[in-house]
Formats: C-alpha cells, structure tokens, sequence
C-alpha cells in the first residue's frame, strides 16, 4: 500500500508492504500500483472539476481530446460519443482493452511490448 497526503503545497508519501510478495522491498514513490476500479473513482472526481470550473461540458464530443490523427468509433446511429457517455458507460465501447496472449501475468500492464494485443499505454 502507498498512503499519499496532500495538504495545499505539502506532501507525505509513506510505503507500507512489498512491492511484490516475498521481494522485502516497501513501495514508494516510484512505484507502479495498478488503479483497478480505483481509477472510476479518481475520473469521476477530475470530470466534476473540470465540468464545474468550465473547462469541458458533458456534451463535449470525445473525439475533440483524442490524440491528432486518432478517430473515435460512432455510438451506434447516435452520432458522436460524449463524455457524459463515457461517464454514464453508454458509449458503447468494449469493456476489455483487448485479450492478453495466453501465459501473459494477471497483473500484466497492456503496452507496445505486448505483441499482438494492439494495446497501448497512456504512460
């Protein structure tokens, strides 16, 4: 576990167990920790903020954060895919990123090193 406080400008960082069972070493900063249903929690609060404080609105279609070059799959006969889609999971999209290759670890991240998957990684 890696417990981070942050209060205005300070911050506390404390790692508590072991990066991998049997490895002796705590997690710190550095370390990679996997979000899992986390990550809907930490969205939902960063999209309120962002809706609240004028920067982007619900019915702001995807495609105009995706990256240059990139498109974005229609909603079926809908149209455009929005962030209130996204945020109410009715765009659409696959659940799954895509199967990993068979023998691939549980808590493999999907990235350009797995070949085959065609899954990328925001890193």
């Amino acid at each position: 576990m890696v417990l981070v406080v942050v209060r205005k400008h300070d911050m506390i960082i404390r790692g508590y167990g072991e990066t991998f069972p049997g490895s002796g070493r705590a997690p710190d900063s550095k370390s990679v920790i996997r979000l899992c249903s986390l990550s809907k929690i930490i969205t939902t609060d960063l999209l309120s903020k962002l809706v609240l404080d004028g920067k982007v609105s619900l019915a702001d279609p995807l495609q105009r954060f995706a990256p240059k070059g990139k498109i974005v799959p229609v909603k079926g006969k809908d149209g455009e895919i929005t962030l209130l889609d996204l945020a109410t999971h009715t765009s659409g999209l696959p659940r799954e990123v895509r199967r990993l290759p068979a023998n691939t670890a549980h808590f493999t991240f999907p990235d350009r090193n797995i070949a085959g998957t065609g899954c990328q990684s925001s890193n």
